[in-house]
């Protein structure tokens, strides 16, 4: 599984101070703001997730058909 992500950063963010910016998930165009480097990782593991059940759901759709 491949995905591209698009991270700005905001001139204003300093590595081991703040770490601030927007990310967007460019397969799926969700996007959202982040204050820390946690933040921005949850948005990929919840991106990655989505796909992941996305996908199950359209094999058991498929399946049931």
């Amino acid at each position: 599984m491949q995905r591209a992500f698009v991270v700005q950063l905001r001139t204003d963010s300093r590595p081991g101070e703040s770490f601030r910016g927007r990310v967007e998930d460019v397969c799926s165009g969700h996007m959202t703001h982040f204050e820390n480097i946690g933040q921005l990782v949850e948005f990929f593991f919840r991106s990655l997730e989505n796909e992941r059940a996305e996908k199950l759901t359209r094999r058991d759709d498929c399946e049931s058909n």
